[in-house]
């Protein structure tokens, strides 16, 4: 019943032609990476929501793109794409689409204080900073003119080796790893090779998945989707009843659980259904219902 899974999944997250950045991207993908995501940047950013939200954060998404351009050298709003892989709990590496000018961030970013260029070979620039607020060293490297990598110094380092074809790579014809270059979502993420992969996951609920994947498509309203395929029907029909009990304890006025508004409202639309050993759940919410989540915040 795999083939109903790949349907469902295939049918949300529709082909189109990935850029060339894109794709060394997803042939550099680490075979220790399990969480792995990517966000079209530039389609969110036309997005009505994300404008509203942009707005209601001017400040702080003012700062963000200022960072990037005075203390990093490159323009936010110029990124397409990014991607995001982890290992393990409290380890990245994010890598953005361009375009980039290697030459602005060795003279921006280069010069500062905490940082220490490197000579990484291949790279047409590469640093080791410490980062002020976990205390980790980190890399930033730009590969070529139109990617851009950062994250902890021993996983960049193991990015690094993947991308010069030292070290194993996820394949790049595996059904998960082509799904996620192929999407049209805005966001999308799955667990490569499964949750039993991942460190913390519940040991017990993670023998019984094989995939999951999370999808959000934002454009005048935001559309999440959660798809896990299980070892067999029955299981996805308990699955099913358990997810949406779960969602309703956390949404129940007294669960005292901390739920930021937009995830809440979220949880309290969520349809659940099964389909074969596929689990499958849905939640929107309108761009009016966010302007009103907004509103009550100021």
């Amino acid at each position: 019943m795999k083939h109903l899974f790949a349907a469902l999944v295939l049918g949300t997250l529709a082909a189109v032609q990935p850029a060339i950045a894109e794709v060394n991207v997803a042939a550099t993908i680490p075979k220790e990476m399990v969480i792995v995501g990517r966000l079209d940047l530039a389609t969110a950013l036309k997005s009505p929501v994300v404008n509203d939200v942009l707005n209601a954060f001017g400040d702080k998404y003012s700062a963000i793109c200022n960072f990037c351009q005075q203390a990093v050298g490159f323009d936010l709003e110029q990124v397409r794409t990014v991607w995001f892989m982890s290992a393990k709990p409290d380890t990245s590496v994010i890598v953005f689409s361009g375009p980039f000018v290697a030459e602005d961030i060795r003279r921006t970013f280069g010069v500062a204080p905490n940082v220490t260029v490197i000579d990484e070979e291949g790279c047409l620039f590469a640093a080791r900073f410490r980062d002020d607020k976990t205390g980790q060293m980190k890399i930033g490297a730009i590969l070529d003119e139109g990617t851009l990598a950062f994250g902890d110094e021993q996983w960049m380092n193991l990015f690094l080796e993947t991308w010069r074809g030292r070290h194993p790579a996820h394949p790049t014809d595996s059904p998960q790893v082509q799904r996620l270059t192929q999407t049209k979502k805005t966001i999308a993420v799955t667990l490569l090779g499964g949750p039993r992969r991942w460190p913390e996951f519940d040991r017990k609920i993670a023998r019984l998945l094989e995939e999951i994947w999370i999808s959000v498509d934002i454009s005048d309203t935001v559309n999440v989707q959660f798809a896990s395929l299980t070892k067999d029907p029955q299981i996805a029909q308990g699955a099913a009843m358990i997810f949406e009990g779960l969602t309703k304890v956390a949404t129940a006025r007294n669960s005292g659980l901390p739920l930021p508004p937009l995830v809440r409202t979220l949880l309290q639309g969520a349809r659940f259904g099964v389909d074969g050993k596929a689990v499958m759940a849905a939640a929107a919410v309108t761009q009016e219902s966010i302007q009103q989540l907004l509103a009550a915040r100021r």
